[in-house]
C-alpha cells in the first residue's frame, strides 16, 4: 500500500521493492553511507545476525546495533543489583505457581505477550492477582487486578 493524495492504493510487491530500494540508495547517494542504521533483532538466529552484519557492511557502514542492547541492558542492570544474577531468575512455568504478580512500568502485554499468557495462565488456574502501577492504563493494565495509575512529577 502506498499513501497517494491522502488514499492508499495497492502496489505489487515488486514495485514495492523497487521504490523503497530507490528511495533508499538516493538516500546514501545524498548522505553517505553512515546516514543509515541498521538495527538487529532477537528474532535473528546466528546465521541471520551474520548475513544482516555482512549487509551493512556491503552498504558501507558500521552503524550496526541490536534491540537487546538498547532494551534489555538496564533490565539486566536492575536484575543483576537485585538477584545477583543478569538474566531471567525463573522460568514461565514457575509463573504458573505466582499467587501475585507486581508490574511497576511494564506492559508484557505488548512486549512479551508469550510471557503474558503464562502470567493468564497463573490468573486463570492459581487465582494469581496481578497488579500494574503505571502512568499509562496498558494492556497488561486491562487484565489486572488493581490498577495503580502513578502520577509522574
Amino acid at each position: 500500500m502506498k499513501l497517494v493524495d491522502g488514499k492508499w492504493q495497492k502496489m505489487s510487491w515488486d514495485d514495492a521493492i523497487e521504490e523503497i530500494g530507490n528511495k533508499v540508495l538516493d538516500i546514501r547517494k545524498e548522505s553517505g553511507p553512515d546516514s543509515i542504521y541498521f538495527l538487529g533483532s532477537a528474532k535473528h538466529n546466528n546465521e541471520q545476525a551474520y548475513l544482516f552484519r555482512k549487509m551493512a557492511s556491503l552498504w558501507g557502514t558500521n552503524n550496526v546495533d541490536h534491540q537487546a542492547r538498547i532494551c534489555h541492558s538496564t533490565t539486566v542492570a536492575g536484575v543483576a543489583n537485585t538477584w545477583g544474577y543478569g538474566a531471567m531468575t525463573n522460568s514461565f512455568n514457575d509463573m504458573h505457581n505466582s499467587k501475585s504478580i507486581l508490574f511497576i512500568g511494564s506492559n508484557p502485554a505488548e512486549a512479551h505477550p508469550v510471557a503474558m499468557q503464562h502470567i493468564l495462565i497463573a490468573k486463570e488456574k492459581n487465582n494469581c492477582k496481578i497488579v500494574v502501577a503505571d502512568p499509562r492504563r496498558s494492556r497488561t493494565a486491562a487484565k489486572a487486578d488493581h490498577f495503580v495509575p502513578l502520577r509522574p512529577y
